[in-house]
């Protein structure tokens, strides 16, 4: 076969190509982080592709294989926007609950514990009550659908005579500062609000191994391309309410809204693409000094401009089933232990399976799904009264399976405050 009929044959992948990707021909480097992997994974496939049409011997290149390449980006990229901007915020309760008793004029501690990290208990703060907060959080994600991210995503492309090895490895981390208030307007109600500060590290490359059919040809890895960069700023302001509809020892039973307002760039990781609205119920009770509790909840998302568009490498965020649950001990009046299990089911998602190639068997790589993506973490910390109304929480979260992207463990640091507002 002729290079020049070799050529012929490539055409109408190139102009797939070119529909799959817009603008793709005048593409520049960008500073926005939802861009880099994408447009890195992009140029080296048109790499790849000018190396097999100049290679002397005749192939026919598997043009599905250059496409997968890029296809691939889809689940990544919406994953990473979607999990690097939505990491669970801490409860909006806080704490300290009260209650006023107006024939004293004063106001009572209700609950021995002082609640859950990740979850949410029916109790609410208290009338003229104010809950204020910070914490400080970090996430190193280690794994993508159960790949090392250091060792590598692989990719192939080329022909069952000669194809390469592509491996994408990433760093990508989130440091979020969160800045909480809550209010209690009546024994019953809460409204609050919850105002991070995230930045956001990424440092990705790619190295790659040639392959003929009788083995691995190159000695060693060839790195091919690499991208890096920050960036810091506002992330997605969430408003909240909760309102206390049967109230019982321990909490009894309330239903709440938190509204996410796109207020982070969703382009530099920092927000997801859209606005979200979660309404959901939290149950709990107390016996002795244990307080079990558990949420139910759904997630409405829409789609910001940027996702709606087609040259943007940013995808809205899925509807979402959330749940939670576990148990917090008060231990002494001073000292509680929190346990439980964060959960939450992405509807309707870009997801990445595992399948084989046709370069052999041996060759596997992400293919692209529609379906729910069922992700579960472990929660376990302890929040400690030094002295007055104030609280320290220590906490740590840990992945229970291996469904999108995923960090080994992520620790948070907080402090909170109540606070009485006004007279009574």
């Amino acid at each position: 076969m002729t290079p020049t009929r070799r050529c012929f044959q490539i055409v109408p992948f190139i102009i797939c190509l070119l529909v799959v990707v817009p603008r793709l021909a005048s593409a520049q480097d960008t500073e926005k982080l939802a861009a880099r992997i994408p447009r890195m994974v992009i140029d080296n496939a048109l790499e790849n592709l000018d190396i097999f049409l100049g290679l002397a011997i005749p192939i026919d290149v598997d043009e599905e294989s250059l496409l997968q390449q890029i296809a691939f980006t889809v689940p990544l990229t919406k994953t990473i926007s979607s999990q690097l901007s939505s990491f669970p915020l801490g409860s909006s309760a806080g704490g300290f609950s009260w209650t006023f008793d107006p024939a004293l004029g004063t106001f009572d501690r209700v609950s021995d514990s002082f609640g859950p990290v990740f979850a949410e208990r029916a109790l609410t703060v208290g009338r003229g009550r104010v809950n204020l907060g910070v914490n400080y959080q970090r996430a190193t994600f280690d794994k993508f659908e159960g790949v090392d991210l250091d060792d590598g995503i692989k990719v192939y492309s080329g022909s069952p005579v000669v194809f390469i090895q592509d491996s994408l490895h990433m760093k990508l981390s989130t440091d979020t500062l969160g800045i909480f208030g809550t209010y209690g307007i009546t024994d019953r109600i809460d409204v609050g609000v919850a105002v991070p500060i995230v930045r956001t590290e990424l440092d990705a490359r790619i190295s790659g191994l040639v392959f003929t059919s009788s083995g691995q040809f190159s000695d060693a890895p060839i790195e091919r391309a690499s991208t890096s960069g920050t960036a810091s700023g506002l992330g997605d302001i969430v408003v909240r309410g909760k309102y206390n509809f049967w109230s019982r020892p321990g909490g009894g039973l309330a239903a709440g809204i938190d509204v996410r307002l796109p207020t982070g760039d969703e382009l530099d990781l920092l927000g997801v693409a859209g606005s979200q609205t979660k309404v959901y119920a939290a149950m709990s009770t107390a016996s002795a000094r244990v307080s079990p509790h558990f949420n139910i909840g759904y997630t409405i998302s829409g789609k910001s401009e940027a996702a709606k568009s087609d040259d943007q490498f940013v995808f809205g965020p899925s509807d979402e089933l959330n749940y939670a649950g576990g148990v917090d001990a008060a231990i002494t009046k001073r000292l509680t232990v929190v346990g439980d299990l964060v959960g939450r089911t992405l509807r309707d998602f870009d997801k990445a399976v595992e399948t084989t190639t046709v370069f052999g068997s041996a060759y596997t790589q992400f293919d692209t799904v529609k379906g729910n993506l069922n992700q579960l973490l472990g929660s376990v910390g302890v929040k400690f009264n030094p002295f007055g109304q104030s609280l320290v929480a220590i906490n740590v979260l840990f992945p229970l399976d291996d469904h999108g992207l995923r960090d080994n463990l992520t620790w948070l640091v907080g402090f909170e405050q109540s606070i009485k507002f006004g007279k009574k």
